[in-house]
């Protein structure tokens, strides 16, 4: 689906603001074409226009609402306490955490949803942005494909969070720990020499 007109890229955001609206007060199965279409006041032939399946705009607005948890890191994670890689990657999770508890509809649709199918470039944002944190405050060894290593880093964290919060309907300090620890291993093995 690309919207190129305005008028095209207004319906594309009130069907996504509608997603959203109907995240924070219910789950995503109740993501439907008829209920998008009623309660956004779109016929349902728009809404198909745009997007020919429920899932289509699940898939949508997951890579909208990864985009938005790395603006949330960019401006809201803070300088950890010391440079050591553990006390950085602590404060990135801490940060992903905290955005993930301050939004229902992204703790829903990327967390506790089957239907992840972020594209690459919405995980490439975040994890360009948790490369850039982590290097802003340690300087990391040179590793082949640092990019990749970063995408891989930012799964892996997402994975360890989406367990912790199936398992215990919340997110807690046994998830961030572990997905620090997993983080921590990953990141130091792809730094060793070799």
């Amino acid at each position: 689906m690309i919207a190129k007109q305005k008028r095209s890229k207004d319906r594309v955001d009130k069907i996504i603001s509608t997603a959203k609206l109907i995240l924070e007060h219910g789950e995503v199965a109740d993501i439907t074409i008829a209920r998008i279409s009623e309660m956004s006041n779109l016929k349902r032939t728009s809404t198909y226009k745009f997007f020919p399946t429920p899932d289509h705009i699940k898939s949508y607005l997951q890579n909208e609402l990864i985009k938005e948890s790395s603006l949330f890191i960019n401006s809201n994670t803070q300088k950890p306490e010391s440079n050591e890689l553990q006390n950085i990657l602590n404060e990135l999770v801490t940060s992903l955490i905290n955005y993930f508890n301050e939004s229902s509809p992204a703790k829903k649709l990327i967390l506790d949803s089957s239907v992840f199918g972020a594209q690459i470039n919405s995980l490439s944002i975040l994890s360009e942005s948790i490369n850039k944190f982590v290097s802003s405050n340690i300087e990391l060894p040179s590793m082949f494909n640092e990019k990749g290593v970063f995408l891989v880093l930012t799964q892996i964290i997402i994975s360890v969070l989406s367990l912790n919060y199936k398992m215990d309907r919340e997110l807690n300090d046994i998830g961030k720990n572990e997905a620090v620890r997993a983080s921590l291993s990953y990141l130091i093995a792809c730094t060793a020499k070799q």
